[in-house]
């Protein structure tokens, strides 16, 4: 039987993909709880739910909701809410003085008459203008929220937000396809349905133009950097039916004439910024390979330093690797791959040595290392640093907040994972600062999240120097060697098994027990930051062992919530829980895929503190804290870049489509001590056959074989 319940929302459980949990306080003093399709709940605001009574069998009897409203507050007792826990700055005493003096014109005043807070004792200028603008930034999420309606999830809508909150949504109302051009991730059809109904034409040239800049973006999320006109114009006949060709020919030349679309040999069509990020690699590394050193050695030199690293770490290099330093330093830009084992790191630390050694001054050295090490992601950049004794940063904050040495040496480890533009970006830096670089990855890994195949493209050229290690060197038992199978696509038979690879045969009933009980197992002996579950799907519904799935269970199970315990309204994370932010934050100086442990949830504050394993320590709001998730478990693109020293693998046959050599590879080298592959054989031999030999759609070997003209 329906029922509808209309008050005030009293606290927010959670909030997130569409779903909500929360409170509701009627007039008459009622309470109900209700959960299920709420867009953007905030506290104090008014709510008007329509669902169904059910049954929890945790929480009781709740509402279970089809459909909502959210409105802004308009009784005092909301007001009152939302001030003290929605507004930074403002605690319940100042609260109560505010609501007293305005009482329920209180909202209105901070939109149109701002001016007036601070005649109120405890309301400096500062602290007026700091209420005024979190004010303003949720009213506009929740009208963008009410704008959007059905279209948006609340991800996409968070995503919008973040872009317009300076601008406000009058923007969107104008034109709805600007929200395309401006954030990554939104489809066409949200902005689409929102135009037409708003009475933009069919044949609208913005919305043609709008249609190919999408297909543009979504082609370069797949990892190509150009699509065929060919291809474009089917997608787009299959998009506007009705529409006649020689009308989307006409948007797509003017897009070219306009100089947002470039189109290269007729037949190839990029989105401004990917094609300069691919011609400017070509031209960046062509200089950097016609040009000198940076480090003015001789081979002498390089041997000296390769014999004194030899003696201080006990071991002789093999013929490879000290061709690989050598090669480093001889070349302005150089490249080294290798699989597990094989020795990188070391090649790492005896290349700083070497270009030391090659800057030493006679009876004084430099005082200055004029080395910057970095990595795609924190966790590599983690462990960079604690392999050579030396700092290493994300690639990210090396890009735009570190301090770049003229003439130093750029080590990038983990080098695979770079894509076009960020590589782009790095090629400038050092360009500028006339450095000398070294990439260093494996080139079995799998290929960059965004667009381009940037190092397994340069490894293809013939002019750009570069060494394979391919003797193993590490003692771990038999890792690196079953990853070599894996590689060549040797197996489940032929696997080795000890003390640091186990293989537990699952079936779909078995599977998400069975990593639960591994991980726990292998979290006593490790400790929680050095255990991971690698997994091919993420979201919760798609299989049994997705990473949201595992998320929850394991957190049950390590880190229950406390009975009674308090909660931040909004925050849907604990003390103690293992945690990854997913996004690149300036501000908080964080990368995407950055992980840590939450430390304390300050509820005076309204902030969650988080240690992150890079070594940064930050206090974020609850809206910061929705771009985190739990981090127990995580796809094995996220894993990707990172190093435990134990990893649960699960291949089983629910990820089918999932399955592929190079994602099975991946997951299994992101571990140091010990593997736990949990599947069943059908599933692993399917990954094993599965090359994923999807080619994308790239230029630059052939630029870095041609003369590149700009």
């Amino acid at each position: 039987m329906s029922i509808t319940v209309t008050g005030r929302i009293e606290k927010v459980f959670h909030a997130g993909s569409g779903w909500s949990s929360i409170l509701i306080a009627e007039k008459n003093g009622g309470m109900h709880r209700a959960a299920g399709k709420i867009d953007s709940p905030i506290a104090g605001y008014d709510i008007t739910v329509i669902g169904e009574i059910d049954v929890h069998e945790k929480y009781g009897e709740q509402i279970k909701v089809a459909s909502s409203t959210v409105c802004q507050a308009t009784s005092a007792d909301g007001i009152l809410k939302y001030l003290v826990d929605q507004l930074d700055g403002i605690g319940p005493k100042l609260a109560e003085k505010i609501v007293d003096t305005f009482g329920s014109d209180t909202l209105r005043i901070i939109e149109e008459e701002p001016g007036r807070l601070i005649a109120i004792s405890g309301i400096s200028e500062s602290k007026a203008k700091k209420i005024i603008a979190c004010h303003k930034e949720n009213k506009v999420y929740l009208e963008l929220t009410e704008f959007f309606g059905e279209y948006a999830t609340v991800n996409q809508i968070k995503k919008i937000y973040e872009e317009f909150k300076k601008e406000g949504i009058n923007k969107i109302r104008k034109n709805p396809y600007i929200i395309i051009y401006r954030v990554d991730g939104i489809g066409f059809n949200i902005a689409d349905k929102l135009a037409l109904s708003s009475g933009i034409k069919p044949d609208d040239p913005h919305r043609l133009a709008a249609a190919i800049v999408y297909i543009l973006k979504n082609i370069a999320a797949e990892g190509h950097c150009f699509c065929r006109i060919e291809s474009l114009e089917s997608m787009l006949r299959d998009t506007f039916k009705t529409i006649p060709i020689d009308k989307i020919s006409d948007v797509l030349v003017k897009e070219i004439n306009a100089d947002n679309l470039v189109l290269v040999d007729e037949d190839k069509l990029y989105w401004k910024e990917i094609y300069e990020a691919e011609r400017d690699c070509a031209v960046y590394i062509k200089e950097m390979l016609e040009s000198a050193p940076v480090a003015q050695t001789t081979s002498a030199i390089v041997d000296e330093a390769i014999t004194e690293f030899e003696e201080q770490n006990g071991f002789t290099l093999v013929y490879r690797q000290k061709d690989a330093i050598n090669m480093s330093m001889r070349n302005r830009f150089s490249v080294i791959t290798g699989g597990p084992g094989s020795g990188k790191t070391t090649i790492i630390k005896g290349l700083i040595q070497a270009w030391r050694k090659a800057h030493e001054i006679p009876f004084r050295e430099v005082t200055e290392d004029k080395v910057s090490l970095c990595a795609p992601t924190g966790k590599a950049a983690r462990r960079m640093a604690e392999l050579t004794g030396m700092e290493a940063s994300t690639l990210h904050r090396f890009i735009f907040h570190g301090r770049i040495i003229e003439k130093s040496l750029i080590v990038v480890d983990e080098a695979s994972m770079l894509d076009i533009l960020l590589a782009a970006r790095l090629l400038r830096i050092a360009r500028e600062n006339s450095c000398q670089v070294v990439l260093v990855g494996d080139a079995d890994q799998l290929s960059p999240i965004g667009p381009g195949n940037f190092f397994k493209d340069i490894l293809q050229s013939p002019r750009v120097p570069d060494v394979m290690l391919d003797v193993t060197h590490r003692n771990s038992g038999t890792i690196a060697k079953n990853a070599k199978k894996i590689n060549n696509g040797i197996g489940p038979a032929a696997f080795e098994f000890d003390d640091s690879f186990d293989f537990i045969q699952v079936d779909k009933s078995t599977a998400k027990e069975a990593v639960v009980k591994s991980y726990l197992s292998l979290v006593d002996e490790y400790g929680p930051n050095n255990v991971l579950c690698a997994v091919p799907m993420r979201k919760k519904g798609k299989s049994q062992t997705a990473s949201e799935t595992l998320n929850e269970l394991i957190r049950e199970q390590i880190n229950p919530y406390p009975p009674g315990a308090a909660f931040l309204a909004g925050c849907f994370f604990r003390v103690n829980d293992r945690v990854m932010y997913l996004e690149n934050s300036s501000e908080m100086e964080i990368s995407n895929g950055d992980c840590g442990i939450v430390s304390m949830i300050d509820l005076a504050a309204k902030r969650i503190h988080v240690d992150f394993d890079c070594g940064k320590k930050v206090a974020m709001t609850v809206e910061e804290s929705k771009n985190m998730t739990l981090a127990y478990a995580m796809s094995i693109h996220k894993a990707q870049g990172s190093e435990f020293k134990a990893v649960v693998v699960t291949q089983c046959w629910e990820d089918y489509y999932m399955l592929n050599r190079s994602l099975f590879y991946t997951a299994v080298t992101r571990a140091r001590d010990k593997v736990v592959l949990i599947g069943d054989t059908p599933a692993i031999q399917a990954a094993l056959r599965n090359i994923d030999a999807k080619l994308r759609n790239t230029r630059l070997k052939n630029l870095l074989g041609m003369r590149v003209v700009i």
